[in-house]
């Protein structure tokens, strides 16, 4: 299928696919690492080869800051895009559909996003903004 102009979608609780706006997302910092292995148990026998057991179902993770100087209003519209479709709200976690570039293709999973630490960078009070620097996010799959 290959790209289709939009790295993440958003998978909302029916199942309508909510494209995340790229216009936020600074490119540089975009970092895939998709279909991560997970060892289970591995170890070293008594000759020191590895002894090595891979689960079946790979993880991928997500990582991208927001463009620089991104105001309070649109940080909080992209904070609702995950926070208004969560599945469980203890957990915050999230259907994404995103591109997987080793497989020139998306794929569909649940993933969880880690507390996000917010960096004030000014204030503008007579516009009642508040400027911060990049945002980093993180969508880490089961």
């Amino acid at each position: 299928m290959g790209y289709d102009g939009n790295l993440l979608y958003i998978i909302s609780q029916t199942g309508k696919l909510i494209p995340f706006p790229e216009e936020y997302i600074f490119k540089e910092s975009y970092n895939i690492t998709p279909n991560q292995k997970q060892d289970i148990n591995s170890k070293l026998n008594a000759n020191y080869v590895l002894q090595r057991r891979v689960a079946k179902h790979r993880r991928s993770k997500i990582e991208f800051n927001t463009t620089p100087e991104i105001d309070n209003l649109k940080l909080y519209a992209l904070n609702q895009l995950f926070l208004g479709n969560v599945l469980n709200q203890d957990e915050e976690n999230v259907r994404i559909r995103y591109f997987n570039p080793r497989m020139n293709d998306y794929e569909e999973g649940t993933f969880y996003v880690p507390d996000v630490s917010y960096v004030m960078k000014r204030t503008i009070p007579t516009e009642k903004r508040i400027i911060y620097a990049s945002v980093r996010f993180a969508l880490i799959e089961y």
